[in-house]
């Protein structure tokens, strides 16, 4: 407790004056000029909010009255099942009445008693976490009658929530639970003073534009991440493919477009080589654009991160004008290379490249783009103009094949961007011996 308390008495505002009281000379609050006990409630509330684990909470509950109704409404900001409640080691005895369980049998006497101001602190909810596993039939949400308890809270005007994240694997296999809580929770949060942000980690599919559109606010999604484990764009080998891209491609675009509060995205295109995009672009040109149009069209995205090609390997997306933080993994061809180096980056201060490719070019290669004209020669393709100047971090992968980067480009980001930070500057360094 000692040691904790100076953590307080660290981040506590310190008294101007320095005179010593001269009736409380051994007092510790005369040495440090103020105490736990004399920290606005206000105050001590924002420091608490920073720690980083309930159990460093846990002991001022037991400090004094004062601290206790200071410190209660912490315990309940996050809610979130644990590890072993996301396994099938979940329904052993030793895990059985641990995490969300243990604090379902805690409420049953209370789950329909709705009159009530509190149960256990749920007016305090401001965080909850979903995984796959919670939204699944027979999960530690519906054992535990969490579903029910939360919903009654949200209905009875006892809960508002702040944050909603949603990890999912299918949409299809969300329990009919799960869709009531995102029901209740889209029709209540309307009239919430405070707007509700939710974030989304959803894979590919044919489902999840139409899922996200069914089960959220669309206004208040701040957070995308679109994976590419189940059903990857551009997957399928023959005549289907084009027609199957374009339809994701429409796909993607279309949620975007009504994505007005987006603030961070990340899309993960194909992970797979080779055979996987057996198409050349020109079909896909019209749709791409579109796509194009709508990401530059997202004003509030300070946050945009890509992951394997987007549809075609030739396929560069220009960021919105706003983003601050951007990622491309694993770029492709010569020609994504010109249209980054063309790209008018006017906000971008950190950017992190990992670069790698052995797609076969003749398979999706088209006339106009450099590596078509280049293939069979011993070409080398140098940069020479980058319009990328307002760098401060940059971050690439060091056993990257130089082969696949342009020659001089460690030298033309390093000269563009004169903030560029010392470490990014090492790196670059490194990357070119």
């Amino acid at each position: 407790m000692k040691n904790f308390i100076q953590k307080f008495q660290n981040l506590a505002p310190k008294s101007k004056s320095t005179t010593r009281p001269k009736n409380d000379s051994k007092s510790p609050a005369s040495t440090s000029g103020t105490s736990l006990d004399t920290i606005p409630p206000e105050l001590l509330s924002n420091i608490l909010s920073h720690l980083p684990s309930k159990r460093d909470i846990f002991p001022l509950l037991l400090t004094s009255k004062r601290l206790y109704h200071i410190t209660y409404p912490h315990i309940w900001k996050r809610l979130e099942s644990n590890i072993h409640e996301r396994s099938t080691s979940s329904l052993s005895h030793r895990y059985r009445k641990t995490g969300l369980r243990r604090l379902g049998d805690d409420i049953t006497d209370q789950v329909y008693n709705l009159n009530k101001d509190d149960i256990l602190g749920f007016k305090y909810l401001k965080h909850i976490v979903f995984w796959a596993a919670d939204l699944d039939a027979g999960s530690v949400w519906i054992d535990s009658g969490l579903f029910g308890v939360v919903c009654g809270q949200i209905k009875a005007g006892r809960m508002r929530l702040r944050l909603l994240e949603v990890i999912l694997e299918r949409p299809e296999q969300v329990c009919h639970e799960a869709r009531e809580f995102l029901s209740v929770l889209k029709e209540y949060s309307k009239t919430w003073p405070q707007k509700l942000k939710i974030r989304i980690n959803i894979p590919w599919s044919d489902q999840f534009s139409e899922f996200i559109a069914n089960n959220f606010r669309l206004e208040d999604i701040t957070n995308l991440r679109l994976r590419s484990d189940v059903d990857i764009p551009s997957d399928g080998v023959g005549e289907d493919v084009v027609e199957k891209t374009i339809d994701n491609i429409k796909r993607l675009t279309n949620l975007l477009q009504r994505l007005p509060s987006l603030k961070i995205l990340y899309i993960s295109g194909s992970e797979n080589r080779c055979e996987r995009v057996p198409t050349l672009v020109q079909p896909l040109l019209s749709e791409l654009s579109q796509l194009q149009d709508t990401i530059l069209g997202l004003k509030r995205v300070q946050s945009l991160h890509i992951y394997g090609p987007l549809f075609h390997p030739s396929f560069f997306v220009t960021p919105p004008e706003n983003v601050k933080k951007l990622t491309f993994t694993r770029c492709f061809s010569w020609e994504w290379w010109r249209q980054f180096s063309q790209c008018p980056f006017s906000e971008v201060e950190e950017l992190e490249l990992y670069v790698d490719t052995d797609w076969i070019i003749s398979e999706w290669g088209s006339p106009d783009d450099i590596d078509m004209r280049i293939q069979g020669q011993n070409f080398v393709y140098r940069m020479e103009h980058l319009e990328l100047k307002s760098l401060k971090k940059f971050k690439t992968d060091r056993w990257v094949r130089l082969d696949f980067i342009p020659e001089g480009f460690f030298d033309i980001v390093v000269a563009n961007n004169p903030g560029l930070d010392e470490e990014s500057r090492k790196n670059c360094e490194i990357m070119k011996e």
